[in-house]
């Protein structure tokens, strides 16, 4: 059994408008110390399904399908009193804005401290030895200087930094991080990343990586599952999906990566158009009006996510899949 399964889930925001779909029949497996990366444009349905999974949607959201199995519990079905239990606890989260994560009143002592007194009932004493320890590991030393800051008197870098120790405090067993690298320079990205990385590995802490970058996946996640307009429309092991995607969106993904060895005086290439408007999603696929290799069926038929014959552990959901397959085989 898979320490964390999700099944169809399925989210939805009533607006004055109609009924948005935000994320529609997502599924997902991960084991313990492995990372799953969510990727795909701002809308695909990525933080909603984290959110979700961990019961911190935002009025009037609501899930409407789906289980999500941890524990041998069905997270969507749980009371709020056992969800909060485990939530911090077993299951903790990353946001990707630090500032606005941290209390901007309170010191990282005090929201350190609260976090570990609410959850494990340790003394003071012993909770505020346990975050000076916590934020030792994740490098933000003399750790007393750091307990006595505010967020304000930290950069960016640092902040993320806390965050990352907070969420860390008690071992969690699934840890999701939501674009926790977007308002970071390179340099700190990096650091970032190979931070939680180490501390992934000594922890055997299972991680759902949440990102819109492609480029960051190399080398950091296993496995890769790439949604647009609320669906999965490919997955399968990270190397093997940046060497041959095998959904034109994908490909379309990695194309407009900037590369070292690439040529300077021509401008990156795109994707046509943008993503469908929530309320206005075409019928069939949803990506068809920016595919160029769309046929009739796609629009008027959903495709389905479905084992690719010949690429092992990939799914993709492409009626074109076979000539993609084929392109880059040959």
């Amino acid at each position: 059994m898979s320490l964390f399964a999700v099944h169809d889930l399925a989210v939805e925001f009533p607006t004055a408008a109609g009924v948005v779909r935000a994320v529609d029949g997502l599924s997902f497996t991960l084991e313990a110390g492995e990372t799953l990366a969510l990727v795909g444009e701002s809308g695909s349905g990525k933080s909603q399904s984290v959110l979700a999974l961990l019961g911190l949607l935002a009025a009037p959201g609501r899930v409407v399908a789906g289980r999500a199995f941890f524990e041998e519990k069905n997270l969507l079905r749980l009371p709020e009193r056992e969800l909060a239990a485990l939530r911090g606890r077993r299951l903790a989260v990353v946001f990707q804005d630090p500032l606005a994560a941290l209390h901007p009143l309170l010191t990282l002592e005090r929201q350190l401290t609260e976090h570990l007194c609410w959850h494990r009932r340790d003394t003071r004493a012993a909770a505020r030895a346990a975050a000076a320890a916590a934020l030792a590991e994740v490098g933000l030393e003399p750790p007393e200087r750091f307990l006595a800051a505010y967020p304000h008197e930290l950069s960016g870098g640092q902040r993320q930094r806390a965050l990352i120790a907070m969420a860390l405090l008690l071992e969690p067993a699934v840890l999701f991080a939501d674009e926790p690298t977007t308002a970071l320079d390179v340099r700190v990205q990096a650091q970032v990343l190979t931070l939680l990385k180490e501390l992934q590995r000594r922890r055997g802490t299972a991680l759902v990586f949440v990102t819109h970058d492609l480029g960051l996946l190399p080398g950091f996640a296993d496995r890769v599952q790439v949604l647009y307009a609320g669906r999965t429309v490919e997955e399968g092991p990270v190397e093997a999906v940046l060497a041959r995607p095998l959904h034109p969106y994908t490909r379309g993904l990695f194309a407009s990566l900037p590369r070292l060895d690439g040529p300077l005086a021509f401008p990156l290439p795109s994707i046509p158009g943008a993503p469908p408007p929530p309320l206005a999603r075409p019928s069939g696929c949803a990506f068809h009006p920016r595919c160029a290799l769309a046929r009739a069926e796609c629009r008027t038929r959903v495709p389905e996510l479905e084992e690719v014959r010949g690429a092992p552990r990939r799914r993709s959901a492409c009626f074109a899949w076979p000539e993609l397959l084929a392109e880059v085989t040959h």
